[in-house]
This record gives C-alpha cells, sequence and structure tokens, in this order.
C-alpha cells in the first residue's frame, strides 16, 4: 500500500485506487478546483466542512467519480450517493455515531457495525504518534513500543503482562 498526502496544494482533492482478485476500483474526489477565499479576504481552509463556500473551476470541477472495473471487463460509472451538510454528509452521520450510538431509534443504527469505540480512537492517535517519532528517529516505530497503556494496544483486554518487573492489567 502506498499513501502521500500533499498539504496546502493548489487544488484539493483525492484518488484512492483499490486493485483487487476481481479488478479495480478507483474513486476520485475534487474538493475544489483551486485555493479561494471567502467574503472577508479570507482562505478557505476546509472546502469539505463548508461546502457553501467552494465555487466550481473549469478545468478541476467540484466532482466525485467512482469507477469499478472487473477484471476482462470494460470500466463502469458507479453513482456516489451525496449526503447534506459538511464531509458530504459524513458530520451529522459520525456525530450521531459518537452521541446516540446504539440509543438512538432504529434507523440511526449501524447494520454493518461500522461505528468505532473509544478504543478504536485511542489506537487511531496511537498509530499517528508511532508515525512521529517514527519521522524524529528515522527508525520503524511499533504502537506497542510507545508504552501508552493497556488502552493503546490491541486485543489487551483482560489479560495480565509483566514490563519492568511489574504486573500491569491490560
Amino acid at each position: 500500500m502506498a499513501y502521500s498526502l500533499n498539504a496546502h496544494a493548489p487544488w484539493e482533492g483525492y484518488t484512492v485506487g483499490v486493485n483487487g482478485t476481481r479488478g479495480r476500483a478507483e474513486l476520485t474526489v475534487v474538493e475544489r478546483g483551486s485555493v479561494t477565499t471567502d467574503d472577508t479576504g479570507h482562505v478557505i481552509t476546509d472546502p469539505s466542512a463548508r461546502p457553501d463556500l467552494v465555487t466550481g473551476d473549469d478545468r478541476r470541477p467540484v466532482s466525485e467519480r467512482l469507477t469499478v472495473q472487473r477484471h476482462f471487463e470494460s470500466a463502469r460509472e458507479v453513482p456516489v450517493p451525496e449526503g447534506e451538510g459538511g464531509h458530504g454528509g459524513g458530520d451529522a452521520v459520525l456525530l450521531r455515531d459518537l452521541f446516540a450510538g446504539a440509543a438512538g431509534p432504529p434507523e440511526w443504527r449501524d447494520p454493518l457495525g461500522r461505528a468505532a469505540s473509544w478504543q478504536d480512537g485511542v489506537r487511531s492517535v496511537v498509530v499517528g504518534l508511532a508515525g512521529n517519532r517514527s519521522l524524529e528517529t528515522g527508525a520503524a516505530v511499533r504502537t506497542d513500543e510507545l508504552d501508552l497503556g493497556p488502552a493503546a494496544l490491541p486485543g489487551t483486554a483482560g489479560r495480565t503482562a509483566r514490563r519492568e518487573g511489574q504486573a500491569i492489567q491490560r
């Protein structure tokens, strides 16, 4: 897998391509064709959070395109559902999952069980911490080498481990 991020680029968007055993799926998103400013002259720093402030561009129009191509077949475009609000409607879903969770009405519940737990959130921060440590040291860093405690380590609930002569509950 390869991932690269260009921050503060002249245009904002991304392309995600996944090659698998059955073919390829490719999503191309243009969030804005160029860096723009609001009515007061301030740069709009997060176009996906404020889509109402983003205008189109002839060469790079704001768009989303999902292309799927099975092996030995022609590519086809798959419609991308549009949500309302910031981040394509994702903000409302995220907040609903975070604050209502399973306590909300049945139509709010995630049938695929995709909502992350607080432990998943901690673990995602730990990945960022390991990345920063790797940048500082120039070496690969394992998340369990950061000594952040049991909540930061996947799959450790309920086990006891010994580290530096002390028993700690994991």
